[in-house]
């Protein structure tokens, strides 16, 4: 990256060959002999230049450099095939499009400007760019020549931010800054320093003296000599003093400053801030006295909270896990479970595998203490747990906690070593000891003690301590020794060698007669212990600002009342810091576990062994009920024994779970209902979605019915223990809407809505069983209630879930059973009309057959007539025509006589024929055998058709009515075989089969497709057998048909022998 130095020199460079070429350009226009420049020689200038340069002419660029296509990040061809302004950011392209063409029109534009453009990866780039006209042949051209000014661009940016947020920090701080210069003696001091001094900044001089008069009179004088100190170069300036404002406040100042020198090494500036803080010396004392609380309270704060999917991948993890495990929040993201599981202990990984999986798997909790490696490579013990799971976006997650307890297991792990180990460790003297005599000869030193000076203890016993020791130091202890001496009390005091603290005792050993004889030195070095309580101070205030901002609930009690609370306490509880006070700390406890927080929070103030952290429900003081994760350590506090605990809201948490628990629950029960759907029959159906919904609901009797259209509850399925109770002989009990009464279920379904109660009901009929406790929910479909679900006589009281329950299969089966009886409704119609046309065919049938009786009746009675009266008046016409004919004297008489002789013979065979047609005498004379054997002879005749009829002279007798139709339908299938089946021979038999009789009637002809009688098709002949076939089922017959393409026909008409119910017969 290029500094800002080297920018500057390029910017300038560019500049001049700007001026260069525009002074050329000037030139060429005022002499106009000028030769104009080519495109080869700007190109060879660019490709020189370390700044982009674009050629264009008109919309089109035509040269670029390398620096453009740096700059850019499109190649050469790309940058040639664009517009000049197309890299321009959106906000700058169309102002850089109408500089680029007004300069080529020639009109006057700015020569440089800041702009925006976007690179080929999409990255945003400022460029400082200058433009100049010239022309190429013979058209005019732009040169716009680009500066990358990114950098210096975020460079500004960067430190205007920063000077806003020094003027906010200053302002959040209560701190104000100055300056002053020695030379000239002026100094300016901020709107902040103004008003922490209680000075006007329109008034009053920023001036030395006007600060000095601020400055308290007992103060004025130690504040002026630090400043003449520092500014002679002598003390660095830092100073606390207080200040009395022109309102009469007093308020306690700090102040410090830098000098700056010139090269001469004298003071040119003086730059210094000054910050009130009254408030922190106000709070010094309380401070030092709840140093200890805080540290006490942090230290007891739950660790490290996290949230990890069913693979053990985090999603979530606090920061303050890189202090417990070494790892920051990123390195486990992007790492996922390899830092947990397989960092895991290998004697503890199937454990907290199991565990873990449980949770996920059967819901139970999460509590395992296990072994894991930090990333130093330490092995550390950690206590972690979690108690439910949820899901998110579809991804089900735990909430967990986990505790570094390695302290913890050292610590048990050290009791369990030897009483004679740890007696040992006790006594084994922790500082150096030195035992004098009175005139300082060492009698007596341990290995520590010597081991100070460089020796052994042999080598040290008999020799003059205070010759190992710098004169002045032998000189200052000798005289401590003296003085143990003469008063014969111990002394004490701190010194300093070699850039160590020591705390000196000096103890007074005296002889039988109460004389000191020895002198016992300890010299403790307490180095560490002083840096150890500086930071400790230091942090302390860390401490403190983190438990009084904390989220969580932290609180300490002391025998049975709350001794300190921080701020969530109050918030979360809803009581008052007094009326906190006042209160035993197991009073805001639900009621349930009242009596379990008040024994193991005085058990654990005895010091007995009781859970540290379990989960307990709160009641605040508007009596909203919450849950809470409780943990809980015995303390010290002022001396007393003391219990800090802290709360972890838990109630979504707990929500959560309940929601989980309560789904889980619904979709079972979904589930087995979807497959009773698609698996059951609809009688079925009913009763096992009941089953499923009483085991779930784990009640002892129900309904699940519908509505039928006339709005009547019909209820396919009740327990089958009411059934028998009730002596009610039919599952499909209908209860019409006129007897429903005022029960539950009735208004259930009247109001639209969920009824339930959990007392015995009184509206129960004699006989019938005692309901104890029910619910019933209507069935709604659109605005619509089609059906009930009604469960009762549940051991414990119904509650809210079981209501969400059966409010949400409601909602589930009303679709379901809504298609189902729409499904029935349409069968039930249908089956109707189908009942209904079935009728009107049977009596189509009925009328067609008794019609067809009626024509074969009439059609007898007139061969009956034509045979017994036409027939007979003309044999006797014929008889006297003859007679007369054979008297007749003239022979045209005779003649004539012949011919009408002869006329009335064709007639009477023309009668005859006609009452054969009509109604054969035969038939009714010599039965249907008879008839259909004559038929046969007639057919052949008549077509040409050889014909034989065969009978086993089994089948008489046939009633009339029977016969007739069957010989008629006989003659037709010998009139279609005549006209159409062009066939050279035929067959009629006829056959008892048991009641019936089988007339078969079959030729040899061309065959057709018997389908098409099946479908009513096919022309006049087969309208003739679709005719027979309806007119068999009449009389209790069937027609069958045998025909293929080619080979003929078999017709088979089964006719009862005895007629039986006209409406009825085989189809």
């Amino acid at each position: 990256m290029k500094t800002k130095k080297q920018l500057v020199n390029e910017l300038a460079e560019m500049r001049q060959r700007i001026a260069e070429l525009e002074a050329s350009q000037a030139t060429s226009e005022r002499n106009r002999h000028t030769v104009e420049p080519t495109l080869s020689s700007i190109a060879a200038l660019a490709e020189a230049l370390p700044v982009a340069v674009v050629v264009y002419q008109g919309p089109r660029i035509i040269q670029v450099n390398a620096a453009a296509e740096r700059i850019s990040g499109y190649t050469r061809e790309e940058l040639l095939n664009m517009h000049p302004w197309q890299t321009t950011h959106p906000d700058f392209r169309e102002s850089m499009k109408e500089r680029a063409l007004a300069r080529q029109r020639g009109e006057h534009v700015a020569s440089q400007a800041e702009v925006k453009i976007l690179t080929k990866s999409g990255e945003e780039r400022w460029l400082q760019v200058a433009g100049i006209t010239t022309e190429l042949n013979g058209k005019p051209a732009g040169i716009g020549i680009s500066l990358d000014i990114t950098e210096q661009k975020r460079a500004q940016e960067a430190l205007e931010a920063k000077q806003r947020h020094l003027a906010m920090a200053q302002q959040i701080a209560n701190l104000g800054s100055w300056e002053r210069h020695p030379d000239t003696g002026k100094a300016v001091w901020s709107d902040w320093t103004y008003r922490l001094l209680g000075l006007d900044p329109r008034k009053d001089e920023a001036t030395f003296e006007t600060f000095l008069n601020q400055v308290h009179p007992d103060d004025r004088e130690r504040v002026r000599n630090a400043f003449e100190k520092a500014y002679q170069g002598t003390k660095h300036y830092e100073v606390e003093f207080r200040i009395v404002r022109p309102d009469g406040a007093e308020r306690v100042l700090h102040s410090r400053a830098e000098i700056l020198h010139n090269d001469n090494d004298v003071a040119a500036r003086i730059l210094g801030i000054v910050q009130d803080i009254t408030e922190r010396q106000r709070a010094q004392d309380a401070l030092e006295k709840s140093e200890r609380k805080y540290r006490t309270l942090i230290e007891n704060i739950p660790d490290v909270t996290w949230t990890s999917d069913r693979e053990g991948n985090t999603a979530f993890i606090c920061p303050n896990v890189e202090r417990v495990y070494g790892y920051s929040p990123e390195e486990i993201y992007a790492q996922g479970r390899r830092l947990w599981i397989d960092r895991v202990h290998p004697d503890d990984v199937e454990r907290v595998v199991q565990a873990y999986r449980a949770l996920f798997d059967e819901g139970g909790p999460f509590d395992v203490e296990y072994r894991i490696q930090r990333k130093d490579g330490q092995w550390i013990w950690l206590h972690d747990r979690a108690v439910a799971t949820h899901t998110r976006d579809g991804v089900l997650y735990a909430d967990g906690i986990f505790s570094d307890i390695t302290e913890r297991k050292r610590a048990e792990a050290a009791l369990r070593e030897s009483d004679e180990t740890t007696r040992a460790l006790l006594n084994a003297p922790a500082d150096p000891l030195v035992l004098l005599d009175r005139e300082g000869t060492v009698l007596a030193i341990n290995e520590l003690g010597a081991a100070r000076h460089g020796r052994t203890p042999d080598e040290l016993v008999g020799s003059y301590l205070f010759d190992l020791f710098p004169d002045d130091l032998a000189k200052s202890r000798k005289a401590r020794v003296d003085e143990v001496i003469r008063s014969g009390k111990l002394v004490r005091f701190e010194d300093e060698r070699g850039g160590r603290v020591l705390d000196n005792t000096l103890y007074p050993v005296f002889d039988a007669q109460g004389r000191v004889e020895r002198v016992a030195v300890s010299a403790r070095d307490v180095t560490n212990f002083k840096q150890a309580m500086e930071a400790l101070r230091a942090s302390e205030t860390r401490f403190r600002t983190l438990a009084e901002t904390s989220p969580v609930p932290i609180f300490i009690y002391q025998g049975t009342k709350i001794r300190y609370f921080n701020p969530r306490v109050v918030e979360w509880s809803g009581y008052t810091r007094e009326e906190l006070q006042a209160m035993d700390f197991w009073e805001f406890m639900h009621p349930d576990f009242r009596d379990l927080v008040r024994e193991r929070g005085l058990a654990r103030l005895r010091g007995e062994d009781v859970p540290a952290r379990y989960e307990v429900k709160v009641v605040k003081k508007n009596g909203e009920e919450l849950w809470a994760y409780f943990s809980a350590a015995r303390i010290e506090f002022e001396g007393q024994p003391a219990v800090v605990g802290v709360a972890l809201d838990i109630n979504e948490l707990k929500r959560t779970e309940e929601a989980l628990r309560q789904s889980k629950r619904e979709l079972a029960v979904r589930n087995k209902i979807a497959g009773i759907f698609l698996t059951v029959a609809d009688e079925e159906m009913y009763s096992e979605v009941l089953q499923v919904i009483l085991q779930a609901t784990e009640s002892r009797h129900g309904v699940f019915g519908y509505l039928d259209e006339n709005g009547d509850m019909v209820v396919p399925s009740m327990t089958r223990h009411i059934w028998d109770q009730c002596q009610i002989p039919d599952k499909n009990i209908v209860f019409p809407r006129e007897t429903w009464g005022d029960s539950s279920w009735p208004r259930a379904i009247r109001e639209k809505k969920t009824l339930y109660s959990n007392q015995r009901s009184k509206l129960a009929p004699e006989g019938h069983i005692p309901i104890q406790r029910n619910v019933a929910v209507p069935i709604v479909h659109g605005a619509e209630v089609i059906g009930l679900l009604h469960v009762a006589n549940k051991e414990t009281d119904y509650g809210e879930e079981d209501i969400q329950l059966l409010e949400g299969i409601a909602g589930y089966v009303a679709p379901v059973l809504h298609a189902r009886l729409h499904r029935d409704r349409q069968e039930r119609e249908r089956k109707k009309a189908a009942q209904h046309l079935v009728e009107h065919q049977e009596q189509l049938r009925r009328l067609a057959s008794e019609l067809s009786l009626a024509e074969e009746r009439e059609r007898r009675h007139i061969a009956s007539e034509l045979h017994d009266r036409v027939s007979q008046d003309l044999t006797l016409a014929g008889m006297k025509l003859d007679a007369l004919r054979q008297s007749g004297r003239s022979a045209g008489l005779r003649k004539g006589l012949r011919e009408v002789h002869d006329l009335v013979q064709r007639t009477l065979r023309d009668v005859r024929t006609l009452v054969f047609d009509l109604s054969p005498p035969i038939l009714y004379d010599l039965g249907l055998a008879a008839a259909l054997k004559w038929l046969s002879r007639q057919a052949e005749d008549q077509y040409g058709v050889a014909t034989v009829f065969e009978e086993d002279g089994q089948c008489e007798p046939i009633p009339d009515d029977t016969g007739v139709i069957v010989f008629r339908m006989v003659r037709e299938l010998l009139i279609n075989i005549g006209k159409h089946a062009q066939a050279r021979s035929a067959k009629v038999s006829m056959a008892r089969d048991d009641n019936h009789v089988r007339i078969s009637v079959e030729d040899d002809g061309m065959g057709f497709d018997v389908s098409a009688i099946e479908n009513h098709i096919g022309g006049e002949s087969r309208f003739g057998l679709f005719s027979i076939r309806e007119r068999l089922r009449y009389l209790g017959g069937e027609l069958e048909v045998e025909s293929e393409s080619g080979r003929g026909t078999r017709a088979t008409l089964v006719v009862p022998l005895e007629r039986g119910d006209k409406t009825t017969g085989k189809n």
